[in-house]
């Protein structure tokens, strides 16, 4: 015969709210912390990229549980920075506060423009496509010095044979 479990679950006990509740007010935040962001205005995929790319950085790897975690975090009701730092922290340990930051930072400017898109991605993107746009262009130009090389060394070499032809034919 099985016996049901029994105890309480963290939510349900009151002296690990307390604990929280305790660190939550006594920890220095970040200013940018008391801004609430409207989830509901911003893409998410676009965050989704930047939370992968930066905490693969951060880790050296990427870590799919890490990135669902905060991806969760965000789609909660109320999401709410301290928490998310405080979830994350056994991950990133020393990079916890710079990346919720960064990460909070983001969605406030996201809200604000009308794609749902942060400003600074939005620009780190189109900073890439020049930058792409540049190197296919000096390419090209590689390309095109390489392609009049060629004429010019296949024009002197039809210049030579024609010298050639022509004193070979003067001497007999």
């Amino acid at each position: 015969m099985s016996r049901p479990m029994r105890g309480t679950t963290y939510e349900q006990d009151p002296r690990y709210k307390d604990k929280e509740a305790k660190f939550l007010s006594s920890y220095q935040w970040p200013l940018e912390y008391t801004m609430q962001v409207d989830m509901s205005k911003v893409d998410l995929d676009s965050i989704k990229t930047w939370i992968s790319k930066q905490t693969t950085e951060l880790l050296g790897v990427e870590d799919e549980i890490l990135n669902t975690l905060i991806i969760s975090l965000l789609e909660e009701p109320n999401a709410c920075p301290k928490k998310i730092q405080i979830q994350i922290g056994g991950f990133l340990e020393n990079n916890t506060e710079k990346f919720v930051l960064k990460l909070w930072r983001l969605l406030l400017s996201a809200q604000e423009n009308p794609l749902g898109i942060p400003q600074q991605l939005i620009n780190e993107r189109r900073d890439e496509l020049l930058r792409k746009k540049r190197e296919l262009e000096k390419m090209h130009e590689n390309v095109k010095e390489l392609s009049k090389k060629k004429r010019k060394s296949r024009s002197r070499s039809n210049e030579h044979r024609r010298y050639r032809r022509h004193h070979s034919r003067s001497r007999s």
